[in-house]
């Protein structure tokens, strides 16, 4: 069974109440506010996923290779986190993902893969947070990460 199509996904995010802004043939930018931070979503389908970006869940302004107790402690959420995955984009900032098939992919689950990653990314955003402050890094990358 093929994936979902574009009109499909966005009556999903209209149903949801989300306004989005259209990417590409196949992909969408939204976002929300919990609190102080913007969380920015990218969405996207191809073929047989739909594709989920928190992007970036933190800015950092760390040395990664000066930072191995917060790359320690990022592999560990990725270890103890169910459906998201983190990774480091290119410009050194953790991003938090989650793909799942498309095939027989409907609101219901459009709207349990949102909650999920609201959960995640306040969760894991704030446990990375804490780290960063916890471990003394500059105060210029703690601040950046209420953005």
């Amino acid at each position: 069974m093929p994936a979902i199509g574009p009109s499909v996904l966005e009556d999903y995010l209209k149903r949801y109440g989300w306004r989005f802004n259209r990417a590409g043939e196949s992909s969408w930018t939204t976002g929300w506010r919990e609190g102080e931070r913007f969380y920015s979503l990218a969405i996207g389908l191809d073929e047989h996923w739909v594709s989920f970006s928190v992007s970036p869940l933190v800015h950092l302004a760390v040395e990664w290779l000066a930072a191995p107790d917060l790359s320690k402690h990022i592999l560990e959420l990725n270890n103890t986190s169910q459906m998201v995955k983190l990774a480091l984009d290119e410009h050194g900032h953790v991003v938090m993902r989650i793909q799942v098939l498309g095939s027989q992919f409907g609101y219901e689950e459009f709207s349990h893969i949102l909650g999920i990653i609201g959960y995640y990314a306040e969760t894991l955003g704030d446990s990375i947070t804490r780290v960063v402050r916890d471990r003394g890094f500059p105060q210029e990358a703690a601040q950046t990460l209420l953005t």
